[in-house]
């Protein structure tokens, strides 16, 4: 009854994987934030908030990836490739900014352990609640680049879809195509016919 997906290609692994960096580092400021309020639970919440920081730092190497790859699939308008252009350079500079998050949080988390120094409290916060405000900065990127991948797909019609062969009428791989092209033509117009014979 139920088969496994397709699974895509590179050019057709943004729209799987752009999403994994957006909400891990969106996530773990807040779970770093819970950690100071809970204190019988800091240590929990900080390494968990760490984590999530580390995972979505390194997704953000795969969404880059594979958003390159969709991209020199796309036809190219004027509009599309400045917008594209911007994108990717938000999302590189993103990327790199929470590099450094990641780096400096480790710092703060592992340098008292290593000197065995624990901090005073009132230090303790006092750098937490700094590094949460310059990590404010990664949100407003991660919010503005994500902005721009939604501009591309909704504003001017840049969608990763599957290829279907037209013999076996299954899909074969993904790939990145503008909403006017042929291809997604064709295929709203299967979906409609198959919509119908349902009905």
């Amino acid at each position: 009854m139920f088969s496994l997906p397709t699974i895509p290609e590179l050019d057709g692994l943004h729209p799987l994987v752009v999403h994994f960096p957006i909400a891990l580092l969106l996530v773990a400021p807040f779970l770093i934030l819970i950690g100071l309020f809970y204190r019988n639970k800091t240590t929990n919440f900080l390494m968990a908030g760490f984590l999530v920081l580390l995972l979505g730092t390194i997704s953000s190497f795969v969404a880059i990836l594979t958003g390159e790859s969709a991209g020199e699939l796309v036809d190219k308008t004027p509009q599309i490739t400045e917008l594209l252009k911007r994108h990717k350079e938000l999302a590189e500079l993103t990327r790199n900014f929470f590099i450094i998050m990641t780096i400096v949080y480790g710092v703060i988390l592992l340098l008292p352990r290593i000197l065995k120094n624990k901090l005073k409290s009132w230090i303790f916060i006092s750098v937490h609640i700094a590094f949460i405000i310059l990590y404010s900065y990664g949100c407003l990127l991660v919010a503005n680049t994500a902005d721009m991948g939604g501009k591309l797909v909704h504003g001017l019609g840049v969608k990763a879809m599957i290829k279907f062969d037209q013999k076996s009428n299954k899909p074969v791989q993904w790939e990145a195509v503008p909403e006017d092209s042929t291809l997604l033509k064709e295929t709203n117009k299967k979906e409609s016919e198959q919509d119908e014979k349902k009905k």
